[in-house]
């Protein structure tokens, strides 16, 4: 016995939800936050002297997966929200693709 009701032919999706996921990998869109962790990575490949003032939260960045995870006693919002305060002379379309991607995450 086949069960072919419309949630199970698109895996649990409805059509038009299904569609958009279709649509977004088609166009190379990320499904899911990227971890802040391989955004510090990212950034660290990209900007090759660190303002010093951003260096402690970049470097806390590395233990964030998400926003919503605590770097000692800091919530990882507070430490990209620092980290982004600091970040000021980081520049250029890698930086400002980045920025935008964290401040999203806010």
């Amino acid at each position: 016995m086949s069960n072919n009701s419309p949630a199970t032919a698109f895996g649990g999706f409805t059509k038009n939800e299904h569609d958009e996921i279709v649509r977004k990998l088609n166009e190379g869109e990320r499904l899911y936050p990227r971890t802040i962790s391989s955004i510090a990575r990212e950034i660290e490949q990209d900007w090759k002297k660190v303002y010093f003032g951003a260096v402690p939260y970049l470097e806390a960045m590395h233990s964030l997966n998400s926003i919503d995870d605590n770097y000692m006693y800091d919530t990882g919002k507070s430490v990209v929200l620092s980290f982004l305060a600091n970040a000021g002379t980081w520049r250029g379309e890698k930086a400002r693709e980045i920025k935008a991607e964290l401040k999203a995450m806010l």
